[in-house]
């Protein structure tokens, strides 16, 4: 077979390591890999947690730890399930993964001939429930005996003075009141359930069964001692009290036992519960989120809160990390263990991994680090303090849990971003279209009026009168004036799309900027009438004079092609509170209700109904619009009664103490 031809083809095997506390796991997990490897395949890794994973010591917890870290690291999948029944818990998850091979770790317990009738293995029940799994037991060659769970749970319980005391009080209440109901001639069984009841209550206040246990076999002194003849003493004469003594016992103990469970499970449930809550709470505000900035600030603060640890937050921005965002749940956890770690924090970035305190890399860091990562492609960077101990694998399944929402919400804002970029960028081309098409279309009529006055001038000048040649010379400055007008309009609009334009504000004297804006505009007003309405008192105000002359000759330019010659054209301006209001207004037809609402919206026209000129590209109004904004200010436009239009803007006027001057 060539080279070509020789490719690996991926197995349909799916492949489960079972693992617990117990050493023989790392080697359970070692074997899963050899085996996907050998398959060609990925593996999942399960625990299952159940009751008994809260009577863990210490160091089977750390154990359990280094086991999660190391399938991560394997680049194995880790699934924990939650349930009692362990056989049944791994039959199930098999089930739903279509897992065609569980590894397992042997169990080294001994079973007599007996017991193997009403007590099978793990493993046999295992096999016992499918037929379509092949199973790999795996021996551990660290296996020494130990002490049975019950045992080694009972020596890990610690009395506590309040437990005690409570043990006391519920045994002297049950004593009491057993002693009552004897007082009042009740049987010996009615006194025993008082006891069995305050055992109970023992095991409902306290935790473990060290104080159940001990209650157990105080109520059955007391009974005998108080209650079974002859009275004060520990001894009895009737013989049938040995087997009372030892039913009470077992039913106080079995029954206790039973509600300490009950207990835990609850416990469990809770627990549960109220993390399902809270992370369900947590991707609800995520999916709500706008911007990355809050995605990322929502979601460490969600993290402190979980975990009661401080929570620092780095996002990506154009392939560098932002300043990081640190979160302070724990105020006794210093801010200052983020500071040093820039080094790491680039580390987790570059390479898409955890790093920090309970890794291989950077071990000794307090910090652990994981990437907030979607698609292969990091979005950020999560930072937990370790400064109280290594996380736990319950607290680094929250962590990330959370992290893959926020890389989720921070995936689905790049997006909405980069859509709303290329809405820009296609509105930016539509846009420079219609410039195109509108310049190309304008510019033909005034340059074809220049050529033509010129070449008859040119060609006929010695047989054409002197007023002739005026009118000639006259048109070709107009429309020369008007293509001026058009290239500044159109240098303006193209440094507000590039955000290059830079206000410089002054405080200006109102009445110099109108009148220098009217002076500009003398040839506009040649054939019409022109008045300049400003109070008396003197009115300044901060804002840049040329860019206000611009916006106010281009109203005057608008107002004068569209108002019959001889008509007048009056600038108002008078002072508010807080601005200072101008008006341009006219004596025109005024403008069509339907078209009111966008003549300041670039390149609108509606043919040569309105807009900066007859041949105009609809840029006049845009540009004044783009500068007062630029202000502060609003600009707007209305149709008087009695015909005839008003254009009108604002500036604001800056705080300052005010000085009235008079003429």
């Amino acid at each position: 077979m060539s080279k070509e031809e020789n490719t690996s083809v991926k197995s349909s095997e799916q492949i489960m390591a079972c693992i617990s506390p117990s050493p023989s796991s790392e080697k359970v997990i070692q074997t899963a890999v050899k085996m996907a490897k050998n398959c060609n395949s990925k593996f999942i890794v399960l625990y299952v947690e159940s009751i008994k994973s809260q009577t863990l010591s210490r160091e089977e917890k750390k154990r359990l730890n280094s086991y999660f870290n190391l399938v991560e690291q394997l680049g194995g999948e880790m699934v924990t399930v939650y349930g009692d029944s362990v056989d049944k818990q791994i039959i199930q998850y098999a089930e739903l993964r279509n897992v065609t091979k569980i590894i397992i770790g042997k169990n080294h317990k001994k079973f007599t001939s007996i017991s193997h009738f009403y007590k099978k293995d793990l493993v046999d029940k295992i096999m016992d429930s499918n037929d379509y799994i092949d199973v790999y037991i795996i021996p551990s060659p660290f296996y020494k005996k130990e002490k049975s769970n019950f045992i080694s749970e009972f020596s890990n319980e610690m009395l506590s003075f309040k437990e005690i005391v409570e043990t006391i009080i519920i045994m002297a209440i049950a004593t009491v009141i057993a002693k009552f109901l004897n007082y009042m001639g009740f049987t010996d069984v009615n006194e025993i359930m008082i006891f069995i009841l305050g055992v109970i209550m023992v095991y409902i206040k306290t935790k473990g069964y060290l104080m159940g246990i001990i209650s157990s076999i105080v109520g059955v002194l007391i009974f005998n001692y108080l209650f079974v003849q002859p009275r004060g003493s520990l001894q009895f004469y009737d013989k049938n009290y040995i087997t009372t003594f030892a039913i009470m016992l077992i039913v106080s103990f079995v029954i206790g036992s039973l509600t300490n469970r009950i207990q835990k499970e609850a416990y469990n449930s809770y627990t549960r519960e109220k993390r399902t809550e809270i992370l369900y709470r947590a991707s609800s505000k995520l999916l709500s989120t706008v911007g990355t900035y809050d995605v990322i600030s929502t979601g460490i603060k969600y993290i402190s809160r979980l975990i009661n640890r401080n929570v620092v937050g780095y996002l990506e921005e154009k392939g560098k990390l932002s300043s990081p965002l640190i979160y302070n749940e724990n105020k006794s956890d210093s801010k200052s263990i983020f500071l040093n770690d820039e080094k790491i924090v680039y580390w987790t970035f570059l390479n898409g991994k955890e790093s920090g305190k309970g890794t291989d890399v950077f071990g000794q860091c307090d910090v652990y680090y994981t990437p907030v990562k979607v698609h292969n492609k990091v979005l950020g960077v999560i930072g937990i303090s370790c400064s109280q101990g290594i996380i736990d694998r319950e607290q680094k399944f929250i962590v990330q849990t959370i992290v893959g929402q926020m890389a989720v919400a921070l995936d689905r804002e790049i997006l909405s971003s980069q859509q709303e970029a290329s809405k820009v960028q296609i509105e930016r081309e539509r846009l420079r279209s219609n410039l195109l098409r509108s310049v190309s279309h304008d510019l033909r009529s005034p340059l074809a009026g220049i050529k033509g006055s010129v070449s008859t001038i040119l060609e006929n000048g010695e047989f054409i009168d002197e007023n002739t040649k005026k009118d000639l010379l006259i048109g070709i400055y107009d429309d020369t004036e008007w293509l001026i007008r058009l290239v500044e309009n159109l240098l303006s609009m193209t440094r507000f799309d590039e955000g290059n334009v830079n206000i410089t504000k002054n405080m200006e004297l109102v009445e110099e900027v109108v009148s220098e804006a009217v002076q500009r505009s003398s040839k506009c007003f040649k054939y019409h009438r022109v008045k300049v309405n400003i109070p008396e008192k003197i009115i300044m105000v901060s804002m840049d004079g040329s860019l206000i002359e611009q916006v106010l000759i281009n109203l005057f330019d608008n107002a004068v092609k569209f108002s019959p010659k001889g008509s007048l054209v009056e600038i108002r301006v008078h002072e508010e509170s807080k601005d200072v209001i101008f008006e341009v207004v006219d004596n025109g037809k005024g403008i069509p209700e339907k078209i009111l609402p966008y003549i300041f919206d670039r390149f609108f026209t509606n043919g040569s109904k309105v807009s900066d000129s007859r041949r105009g590209v609809g840029l006049g109004l845009a540009i004044c619009k783009s500068i007062v904004e630029l202000h502060g200010g609003k600009i707007t436009a209305y149709n008087k009664k009695e015909g005839g239009a008003v254009f009108k803007f604002n500036i604001p006027k800056e705080k300052r103490k005010e000085i009235n001057y008079e003429r």
